[in-house]
């Protein structure tokens, strides 16, 4: 090939000029990753979907299960423990009614805590610091600052009119012959459960059954009552009937007093029993306490 018609090859070569602009990309590329990316998304959704349905449809029970329990809450109805008498029927031991002092810190203004609590030292008579301190615990809902006020103590408080603090009605362990019989009678703790003498030796005959309330409740754990609720009555505990002769053991108790200043002792017991029929008529003992105060012993 000549070197005239190898200038006429190149010269027919055809070149885009600046005014055709430049070439266009390949879309090719773009609507492949457009695509990936929808799959992708479509992929999630179908994901979400199916969750959403497994919620509603397969495992409903349960949540539905776990939102009820948010709101519903089974609330305890504490039966009365059962009495104990003498062999003549004379109480020994009751459950009485007493008022107790509860506080909800949330509600309570921490610029006036001080104050409420001196206000409250003054009724009830315990250091206004140890007060002070259940009324900006904030860790609890419900605080017991209290428990079975007085009567005078607990109208009181109730005339303060303050909306923290709650008086609530709990049945309390009440010894209405004091120090008699105190070892035979023995003592509950403050939950009410026997820990001493026949209040321990019979606890499952004398505790009885607790009740249950299943309600909706408020931000302060009350029941809505204008809300349905179901409700389990308590079965109260059974009376327990001792032989104890209250003439014989009081003076069971006299007589142990004067021979143990008589000797100098440090302490005694006396058993006094039915001979033909093994009963205990009297059982003294020394030192004794008030079974109200065994806190104390």
């Amino acid at each position: 090939m000549s070197l005239h018609s190898d200038a006429r090859a190149v010269a027919g070569t055809h070149r885009p000029s600046d005014a055709e602009g430049p070439i266009a990309p390949s879309t090719a590329p773009r609507s492949w990753r457009l695509f990936v990316a929808f799959g992708v998304a479509m992929l999630f959704l179908a994901r979400v979907t199916i969750q959403l349905a497994d919620v509603q449809l397969l495992d409903r029970s349960g949540y539905a299960v776990r939102a009820s329990s948010e709101v519903n809450q089974s609330l305890p109805i504490v039966a009365s423990r059962g009495t104990i008498v003498d062999r003549f029927g004379n109480v020994l031991a009751v459950d009485v009614e007493r008022r107790s002092l509860y506080v909800v810190p949330a509600q309570i203004d921490p610029g006036e805590a001080a104050n409420l609590a001196m206000r409250i030292s003054e009724v009830i008579e315990v250091p206004a610091e140890k007060i002070l301190a259940l009324l900006i615990d904030t860790n609890r809902a419900w605080v017991p600052v209290a428990r079975w006020l007085p009567d005078d103590q607990a109208d009181q408080i109730e005339r303060m009119a303050q909306e923290s603090l709650y008086l609530v009605y709990e049945s309390h362990r009440f010894y209405p012959q004091g120090r008699f019989a105190p070892h035979v009678i023995g003592a509950t703790n403050l939950n009410g459960m026997g820990i001493a003498g026949v209040e321990a030796s019979f606890d499952d005959v004398l505790r009885g059954t607790n009740g249950v309330i299943t309600a909706e409740v408020d931000i302060h754990q009350q029941p809505i009552w204008s809300r349905p609720y179901e409700r389990v009555e308590p079965v109260n505990g059974s009376q327990v009937q001792l032989t104890i002769d209250p003439y014989i053991q009081h003076l069971a108790e006299d007589q142990l007093g004067k021979a143990i200043d008589l000797h100098g002792a440090s302490g005694g017991t006396v058993i006094v029993m039915d001979v033909k029929t093994g009963a205990v008529r009297a059982m003294a003992s020394y030192p004794d306490f008030d079974p109200n105060d065994y806190a104390d012993v």
